[in-house]
């Protein structure tokens, strides 16, 4: 499985990796975005549930959550 044939897909709670080469979900998934994405080391600040928008930036390889005004990498 290329890197470029796999999607990673968020839907309220939960997160899914999706494979375009085989169009499925990858074993595993839906996941909690809670449970992946949680609170950093020595921070209570989690990413929310029911994000906005994710964007992946290919030059940095930094993910970005977006929810209203806040926005977090």
């Amino acid at each position: 499985m290329s890197s470029f044939a796999v999607r990673h897909v968020h839907a309220g709670r939960v997160y899914y990796k999706y494979n375009d080469e085989t169009d499925y979900v990858v074993d595993g998934y839906p996941r909690y975005i809670s449970q992946d994405f949680g609170p950093r080391p020595n921070s209570t600040d989690a990413i929310p549930d029911n994000l906005d928008a994710v964007w992946f930036d290919s030059f940095s390889s930094l993910l970005y959550f977006f929810k209203g005004e806040w926005v977090r990498q």
